[in-house]
């Protein structure tokens, strides 16, 4: 740039010369135009790769700025989150396992986990009708365990309000396989104080085979036994004070919990 400034003045300071009439020869002037010539040849040879290196360092800073391709049009978007994530997968070949567990469960009694199990068999295997089957009975079995657990709330709910009637077809309808263990001493307190309603009734022969029925399920229960007894003796007497003051007496029983 310094050498274009140089030749400009140079140029400049021949044009006057000549005009002022200072130089003595037309070929003083051509050899000074020569030299001028030459100057700019070297200045511009100068200039050319300053302006290039100028432009390259141009180049690199934006490069530089720019964001690399990769980070904006090549990167892949991030994947999406498997919603199942953390839960296992199974495939057919897991479907003997999951089964011989199911069965185990059906055995142990719990029922809910079987059809859950057999349920994943099922979406694993799809067309696998034994597992299928399989899955309708283990169903089978859970509804009618929940039918037996409704029908002793409801037979508990109807004991709580003296029905005792009630309570025993409640009770009496619920499978064995599904009578949880105090079920029997429920029954025969239901039983028991259906006798002692009799007895304070005066329905003797009732009241009799009421606790009857009581002590086949609870042949240890003592004051069943003693009312059982006053009973068959007033079943062909006519009731007397005596009666009356023992029946009196008598209470009825609570479910234990």
């Amino acid at each position: 740039m310094l050498g274009l400034v140089l030749v400009g003045l140079m140029t400049a300071g021949l044009y006057a010369a000549r005009t002022l009439g200072l130089l003595g020869s037309d070929r003083v002037g051509e050899t000074i135009a020569r030299s001028m010539t030459a100057e700019v040849r070297r200045a511009a040879a100068a200039a050319i790769p300053a302006a290039a290196a100028e432009q390259q360092e141009a180049t690199g800073s934006a490069d530089a700025a720019a964001p690399p391709p990769s980070a904006t049009t090549d990167s892949p978007a991030p994947a999406t989150p498997d919603s199942r994530a953390g839960q296992p997968r199974y495939t057919r070949r897991d479907v003997p396992r999951l089964v011989a567990r199911a069965r185990a469960a059906l055995r142990q009694g719990d029922e809910a986990g079987a059809v859950e199990l057999l349920t994943i068999a099922q979406q694993a295997d799809p067309t696998n009708f034994d597992v299928l089957e399989e899955l309708e009975t283990a169903r089978d079995a859970l509804r009618e365990r929940e039918d037996a657990q409704e029908r002793i709330a409801s037979g508990r709910d109807a004991f709580a309000r003296g029905n005792y009637e009630e309570a025993l077809r409640l009770f009496y309808r619920v499978p064995q396989k599904y009578r949880p263990a105090q079920l029997e001493r429920w029954i025969s307190i239901g039983w028991y104080n259906l006798g002692v309603l009799a007895l304070q009734a005066r329905s003797a022969g009732e009241a009799q085979r009421f606790f009857n029925d009581c002590l086949e399920l609870d042949p240890q229960n003592e004051a069943a036994r003693r009312h059982r007894e006053v009973a068959r003796r007033y079943r062909r007497r006519p009731f007397d004070e005596a009666y009356g003051i023992y029946v009196s007496n008598l209470e009825l029983r609570a479910l234990p919990e």
